[in-house]
């Protein structure tokens, strides 16, 4: 499932070109419990909480107003066991 949006507003006379504005980046995930987002700069990043799926919607805006966006899915895995605490006695057992 894929939703691409691009909009293009008339330019406004003056106004720098498109091209040499950097967007502003924006992501939002529909199972925050499930698939984590955050944005730094132009990189977005996808975290992992727990097993299940998110889509993951990542905006951009750059200043004259074009927009695009793109939805993607998630999924996240059952994580491999952890051992969390293992005691074993001089004879080599538990």
């Amino acid at each position: 499932m894929s939703d691409n949006t691009v909009s293009t507003p008339r330019r406004r006379p003056g106004a720098i070109p498109a091209v040499l504005c950097r967007p502003a980046y924006s992501a939002t995930s529909s199972n925050t419990s499930t698939a984590g987002v955050s944005v730094s700069g132009n990189t977005v990043a996808v975290r992992g909480l727990s097993k299940g799926s998110a889509m993951v919607t990542v905006a951009a805006e750059d200043p004259e107003g074009l927009t695009a966006r793109q939805t993607f899915e998630v999924t996240v895995p059952n994580r491999a066991p952890e051992a969390v605490e293992t005691h074993f006695d001089s004879r080599g057992g538990r």
